[in-house]
């Protein structure tokens, strides 16, 4: 019977994604997409199943009823999540210059001091060096050379290449002599087996964060992702913005789908404001200071904010190929740079603050070049 049963699904599963494939989504969002309703079907977010429905009709998942506030009023005020994942891939072949983070760092090398430096690459064990690997290291490194520039810089991260929402990330670190994963104590033992065990992964600086960003939470750095549109040959435009922070909840990484909190930003001045989490049952809930420091976050301004942003646009326009970024910033004490560039972010967070069908620039730039998904 298990055997029939899998059968069954497997046939059920194809069946979708030829379905999905014929009303053009790519084999990557067909089965995102398949992936994300199936859990969402099953999924106890507060939402009825006369909701579910509902909201399956009009093109989004459940949980965004709550996380967008949805009504028969404003629905189309949002791109749903169906017609969003059509979209891509937004930068069409460019994609992959950023889709893979080793690959962003050579492409955007002449902004190399707006990203952490990159060290080692681990492949199946093996370590190799990469561009800003420090002068003296031997031809073929190991895990003891890893070791041996944690000692000196007290701190580095070990990133998947093609990680997404923080999944697959490590935090080393080196202090007062003793050696902490995750910012638990550990051994020399329990790191090399860590590295030992790890594939198409980068050894990368460890960035913290503005004293400011560190007063609201000091565990995870906090990211600002900035939603840019470039419709060459416009100059490329900044049309939403929003901070993640990092909670007990989340661990080490600070991505609003780990449980962080997320709250909207200002473009004009880089105001917080709506600070937002998603509870244990996956519905959005307000709450306007940090849920575990206790620190408030609406009315905060974020450092720097003129100068990421001037420069988040140069730096867009230096490529005109790719026509839509969601760049994740850490901010720093005295600067800011970009740990990743997302190619398709996700639209839910975004949209809680910025509805992007309320969005002239955004909905002008999709009626140009995706009419079919608009």
């Amino acid at each position: 019977m298990k055997i029939i049963e899998k059968a069954i699904k497997k046939i059920v599963y194809m069946a979708v994604l030829f379905l999905l494939r014929k009303r053009g989504y790519s084999p990557y969002m067909a089965n995102l997409l398949w992936g994300d309703l199936r859990k969402d079907m099953i999924s106890k977010n507060g939402v009825s199943f006369s909701g579910k429905i509902w909201a399956y009709k009009r093109g989004f998942l459940s949980d965004r009823i709550s996380r967008l506030g949805l009504t028969d009023a404003n629905y189309k005020s949002f791109i749903s999540d169906f017609a969003y994942l059509r979209l891509h891939p937004l930068n069409g072949a460019y994609s992959k210059w950023i889709d893979d983070k080793l690959t962003m760092r050579y492409v955007f090398s002449a902004y190399s001091e707006y990203m952490p430096k990159y060290y080692f690459q681990i492949t199946d064990g093996c370590v190799s060096k990469l561009l800003d690997c420090q002068e003296g290291i031997k031809a073929v490194p190991d895990f003891n050379d890893i070791i041996d520039l944690l000692k000196k810089e007290g701190g580095l991260a070990l990133k998947s290449l093609t990680g997404y929402g923080g999944e697959g990330f490590y935090k080393l670190s080196f202090e007062n002599g003793e050696i902490f994963i995750d910012n638990t104590p550990s051994t020399l033992g329990d790191v090399e087996l860590l590295l030992a065990g790890l594939n198409s992964y980068i050894v990368s600086e460890y960035l913290y964060a503005h004293q400011i960003l560190r007063e609201i939470y000091s565990v995870t750095p906090g990211t600002l992702r900035l939603m840019v549109v470039h419709d060459y040959p416009d100059e490329p435009k900044i049309t939403g913005a929003f901070m993640q922070f990092g909670a007990k909840q989340s661990g080490m990484v600070d991505n609003a789908c780990a449980g962080g909190v997320f709250c909207g930003v200002g473009l004009s001045k880089g105001e917080l404001f709506n600070a937002r989490l998603v509870d244990g049952s996956g519905r959005t809930i307000d709450t306007s200071m940090h849920p575990d420091t206790g620190v408030v976050i609406d009315g905060v301004v974020l450092p720097h904010w003129d100068f990421i942003t001037e420069k988040i646009i140069e730096i867009a326009a230096s490529f005109p190929q790719l026509s839509y970024m969601g760049f994740d910033v850490i901010i720093t004490e005295n600067s800011f740079k970009f740990i990743e560039i997302n190619s398709h972010l996700g639209s839910s967070y975004i949209q809680s603050f910025y509805p992007l069908m309320e969005n002239e620039d955004f909905v002008n730039f999709i009626e140009k070049k995706y009419k079919h998904c608009a």
